[in-house]
């Protein structure tokens, strides 16, 4: 360190909290060296520091010396000097003044305070807890007019540039009528217990809470077959309405379940509906799954049956050629008027139905044609008889 006389030295160093590191200040380490000085003392802020007399102050740094320098004052017979140093500390946000919850009525202004200290300088956001939106950038948040759906959780938070961050939470509560959340149709099971609920958001809490149905008014304890019971949460209140049993007639009722305060009241209507039994419920989608199964099948057996069917077509149609071939064996030749030579023992008839030669010729080629396609028998047998029969029906047509 650089050596110098009196007066006052102000300097800092660049250190993490907790950083470990030797506090000089110039004068008490220059200084020293002369023999005409009697006396050095020790202070960090306003405070001595005791137990330190020597040249250097060795010391474990945290937040507070950023705030509070330390100094070092050196007396001799002729007067004195001090001599102090800030430590410039890097720190995560810590907080110097904590936001209160509030409550307040409906219509009022809420207003909020946090403050916090860190070194490199910090970033303060206000948000509501679970909204993400920034409500204010500055320690105080200030909300006119409040309304129910303003109470809730908020959020100071304080972020400390690649250091830390650090956040406090508060509760703001409306005071106002009651508001009743419930479903407006409620299952229950018929010849079955059933119950009914209605939940009560309420600041200050409800001082009185009632179910009422035709002209029946219930507010706690049982009636009859009917039992009220209410639970208070953290949340609100719960109020249930309990039936023994469930009868036809509860399924056409109407049930109102209200609720006051000091501020005013609200009322939710409800009805009942049937829950479908799990038997019933089971028995449906075994139906449908037989249903379905059954379909399937019945698909895969048409199939079958229709590619079957077209195999057999093909058969039958085979087997119904017009030609029919019989052994002759007193045919004379001579009766044959210019014929030319015949196997004498073999005689071709030619069956005529209701087509011509060329047509016939031509549904022979088609079904030559299918056959080999289909390849349902071997190729060349029928053909050669095919051929055989085309010229001998050819001969015949020429004698006679």
């Amino acid at each position: 360190m650089e050596e110098g006389g009196g007066g006052h030295d102000h300097g800092g160093d660049n250190l993490s909290e907790q950083a470990h590191t030797d506090v000089d200040t110039p004068g008490c380490l220059a200084d020293s060296l002369s023999d005409g000085w009697r006396k050095r003392k020790w202070a960090k802020g306003i405070n001595g520091i005791l137990d330190v007399h020597g040249d250097t102050y060795e010391v474990v740094v945290d937040h507070s010396f950023f705030t509070e320098p330390v100094s070092c004052e050196v007396t001799n017979a002729l007067g004195n000097t001090n001599i102090s140093r800030n430590v410039d500390v890097y720190f995560g946000p810590r907080m110097a003044a904590e936001p209160q919850s509030l409550q307040v009525d409906l219509g009022s202004d809420a207003v909020f305070n946090c403050a916090w200290t860190g070194n490199p300088s910090l970033t303060i956001v206000w948000m509501k807890r679970g909204s993400g939106v920034v409500l204010s950038n500055k320690s105080t948040l200030t909300m006119k007019a409040v309304k129910q759906e303003d109470a809730g959780k908020y959020v100071c938070r304080a972020v400390v540039p690649r250091v830390n961050a650090g956040e406090k939470e508060v509760t703001l509560t409306v005071n106002g009528p009651p508001t009743i959340s419930s479903t407006q149709t409620q299952q229950v099971l018929y010849g079955e217990k059933g119950q009914i609920k209605c939940f009560i958001r309420s600041t200050p809490p409800p001082d009185r809470i009632a179910w009422s149905w035709k002209e029946t008014v219930l507010e706690s304890g049982t009636s009859g077959r009917y039992t009220v019971e209410t639970v208070s949460t953290d949340e609100g209140v719960i109020s249930t309405l309990t039936m023994s049993n469930i009868v036809p007639a509860d399924f056409q009722t109407i049930y109102n379940c209200t609720a006051w305060n000091s501020f005013g009241s609200d009322t939710e209507i409800i009805r009942l509906k049937e829950q479908e039994t799990l038997r019933l419920a089971v028995i449906i989608g075994v139906g449908v799954g037989a249903f379905l199964a059954l379909s399937i099948l019945l698909g895969t057996l048409g199939a079958y049956c229709c590619t079957r069917f077209q195999r057999k077509d093909v058969h039958l149609v085979m087997s119904s050629l017009p030609v029919s071939l019989s052994r002759q064996r007193d045919v004379k030749p001579e009766s044959l008027k210019g014929a030319g030579k015949v196997k004498n023992d073999i005689r071709v008839e030619i069956v005529h139905k209701d087509h011509n030669a060329a047509r016939e010729s031509k549904e022979h080629t088609s079904i030559k044609q299918m056959m080999i396609e289909r390849g349902e028998f071997q190729q060349e047998p029928v053909l050669k008889q095919l051929e055989v029969l085309q010229e001998e029906e050819k001969e015949f047509q020429h004698i006679k």
